[in-house]
C-alpha cells in the first residue's frame, strides 16, 4: 500500500462550488502529500494546481478532467444529497488506486497563517505542520503587496544617507551604535515575525515618555541640576582624600600633586557648565526630537547624557589606570631585576641574568621609590575605577533594556492575548468520519481527521537571539579592571556583523 496524504483547508470540506486548487506536492518511495494552500494562483512559480472540486457527479463524467499533462492530481466531488465533498480519484503515476490509502487532513487556515509567521516555521524541518505552514508562507508571501516593500525599501535608503552624514559626528555614541543596530535589524528581518508592531510599541513608548517629560516641565533644568550634583559629590570625594583616608599613610607629595590636579579639572568642569547652560534650553528640544524614533533611542540618548555627565570622572579614571599600569609594571620589572633575572623577548620566557652592582644599585632606589608610591596610587585607582565601573554598569544596563526593546515579540504577545497565537508544539488534532455518499468510483482506503493549532504562550525561542556580540559583560569588565587593563571606551558596543 502506498500511504498519501492530502492537506486540504477546512472551509473546502463543505464547498459546493467548482474550484481549482493550488498549493505543493511532495513524494517519496513510501508516501506521497498534496499540500493546498489556496483556490487561486498567488502568482508564485512554486505553486501549482495539484487538485480540483468539481460539482459534476455524474458517474460518465471523466475523471479529472482539468488535470495537468503527467503530473499528481486529485479531485473531489460535491454531491447536494452529502454534506462534505467526496474523494473522486487521486491519480498518482504508476500506482494504481486500489493500492492506495489515502489520509484526507483538514487544517484550520487561519491558525496556519498565524503559524506561517513563527519564526521556527522553516523548509528543511521533517515535521508535516511545519513544512505545511512553510508552504503557506510563500504564497503569502508572493500575495503581498510590492509598494508595501519599495515603501520600506525607501525608508532604509534614507536612515542609511542620513546614518553616513551624522557617523562622522556621534559615531562613539550610544545613538550611534543603537541606530547602527536598528538598522541592521530591519534590513536582515525586514517586516518579518511582526516587527512592524514591535517598531509600533517602541514609538508609542518613545512618544510616551517624551510626553510625559514635558508635561514636567523645563526638563533641561533637571538636567543641569544632575550635572552640578555630580561635580558637588565629586568634589567632596577628592577634598576626601587628603591627609590620611581611611587611616591610609599616603606619599604627601604626590597626593597633594593628584588632588590639585583632580580639582582644578573639576572646577575647569564646573565653569564649563556655567557656559554651556544657556546653550544647554535651546539643545534639548532638538534632542528631544529623537524620542520620535522610539523609547530605544531615548534610553541610548540617556546613556550619552550619562557619559557627558561624568566625562571629568573617566579622564580622572584614565590618569590614574596610566599611573596604577605604569606602577604594577614597573614594579614588576624591578622586581625581577632584584632576583637576578630579565625577561627574553625573543624567546619569551624569564631567564637568569648577572647584573653590575650600579644597575642593582638604581634597580634597587627604583623599586623601593615605587613601593612606597604605590598605595598612594592605589587609592585613587581604586576610587576612580569604582566609579568608572558604577558607570558602565548604568549604560550597559541601558543597553541590554534597548536591545530587548528592538527584539520585544510584541506581535506574538498581542496574537496570544488575542487567543490566536499558536505554536507548532500546540496543536488539536480529531478524528473525522468519512461519508462516502453515492460515489463509490474510488477504489482506495479513506480516512480524514482535523489539525488546529492552538494558543499558547510566545517561548524564548520567538525573541530573537543576536550572537558574536563584541562588549565586555560586567563580569569581564570588572576583571579586566582588577587585571589593571585600561578600558578606554565609554560606551558597550553590541557588534552587528
Amino acid at each position: 500500500m502506498h500511504f498519501c496524504k492530502i492537506y486540504l483547508p477546512s472551509e473546502y470540506y463543505k464547498v459546493k462550488e467548482n474550484l481549482s486548487l493550488y498549493g505543493f506536492f511532495e513524494e517519496t518511495k513510501d508516501y506521497s502529500s498534496f499540500f493546498v494552500v489556496d483556490k487561486k494562483n498567488s502568482g508564485s512559480e512554486e505553486v501549482s494546481n495539484i487538485g480540483q472540486i468539481s460539482t459534476n457527479f455524474n458517474p460518465k463524467y471523466p475523471k479529472a478532467k482539468e488535470k495537468p499533462n503527467d503530473r499528481p492530481f486529485f479531485e473531489f466531488v460535491a454531491i447536494p444529497s452529502c454534506e462534505n465533498i467526496l474523494i473522486r480519484t487521486v491519480d498518482l503515476q504508476k500506482i494504481p488506486e486500489n493500492k492506495l490509502e489515502v489520509e484526507l487532513i483538514l487544517y484550520h487556515s487561519k491558525n496556519f497563517n498565524y503559524l506561517s509567521k513563527n519564526a521556527l516555521v522553516h523548509a528543511g524541518s521533517q515535521n508535516d505542520i511545519i513544512r505545511l505552514a512553510h508552504y503557506l508562507q510563500i504564497s503569502n508571501n508572493h500575495r503581498a503587496k510590492l509598494s508595501e516593500y519599495q515603501c520600506f525599501s525607501l525608508i532604509l535608503k534614507v536612515l542609511l544617507f542620513l546614518g553616513k552624514l551624522f557617523k562622522p559626528i556621534f559615531h562613539k555614541s550610544a545613538v550611534a551604535y543603537h541606530a547602527e543596530e536598528w538598522y541592521e535589524n530591519l534590513r536582515k528581518n525586514s517586516m518579518k515575525n511582526g516587527r512592524s508592531w514591535t517598531i509600533a510599541f517602541d514609538v508609542a513608548a518613545g512618544l510616551g515618555i517624551l510626553i510625559w517629560l514635558h508635561h514636567l516641565g523645563n526638563p533641561e533644568e533637571y538636567l543641569l541640576e544632575f550635572a552640578y550634583t555630580v561635580v558637588y559629590y565629586l568634589r567632596g570625594l577628592l577634598t576626601s582624600l587628603r591627609g590620611s583616608p581611611a587611616g591610609l599613610k599616603l606619599n604627601v607629595q604626590l597626593n597633594h600633586f593628584l588632588l590639585k590636579c583632580f580639582i582644578y579639572h573639576v572646577d575647569l568642569w564646573a565653569t564649563f557648565l556655567e557656559i554651556v547652560s544657556p546653550a544647554i534650553h535651546y539643545l534639548f528640544l532638538p534632542l528631544s526630537i529623537l524620542g520620535l524614533c522610539g523609547l530605544s533611542f531615548q534610553l541610548a540618548l540617556l546613556s550619552d547624557l550619562l557619559v557627558l555627565i561624568t566625562l571629568h570622572a573617566h579622564c580622572f579614571y584614565i590618569y590614574a589606570a596610566v599611573l596604577y599600569r605604569l606602577e604594577i609594571v614597573g614594579i614588576g620589572a624591578l622586581w625581577r631585576v632584584v632576583l637576578g633575572r630579565r625577561k627574553n623577548i625573543l624567546k619569551n620566557r624569564v631567564e637568569s641574568f648577572d647584573y653590575k652592582n650600579s644597575q642593582l644599585y638604581l634597580a634597587t632606589l627604583f623599586f623601593a621609590s615605587l613601593l612606597f608610591l604605590l598605595p598612594t596610587v592605589l587609592v585613587y585607582y581604586v576610587v576612580f575605577a569604582t566609579l568608572r565601573f558604577g558607570t558602565y554598569c548604568i549604560t550597559y544596563i541601558l543597553l541590554i533594556i534597548r536591545r530587548r526593546i528592538l527584539h520585544l515579540p510584541v506581535d506574538t504577545i498581542m496574537r496570544w492575548l488575542l487567543g490566536v497565537y499558536i505554536s507548532p508544539d500546540n496543536v488539536e488534532v480529531k478524528l473525522m468520519d468519512v461519508n462516502r455518499g453515492q460515489v463509490n468510483d474510488f477504489a482506495g482506503s479513506i480516512s480524514a481527521i482535523f489539525i488546529k493549532p492552538l494558543p499558547s504562550w510566545p517561548s524564548n525561542t520567538m525573541t530573537d537571539v543576536q550572537n558574536g556580540d563584541s562588549v565586555y559583560s560586567i563580569n569581564q569588565f570588572f576583571i579586566r579592571l582588577i587585571k589593571g587593563q585600561l578600558m578606554g571606551s565609554i560606551q558597550p558596543k553590541y557588534s552587528t556583523t
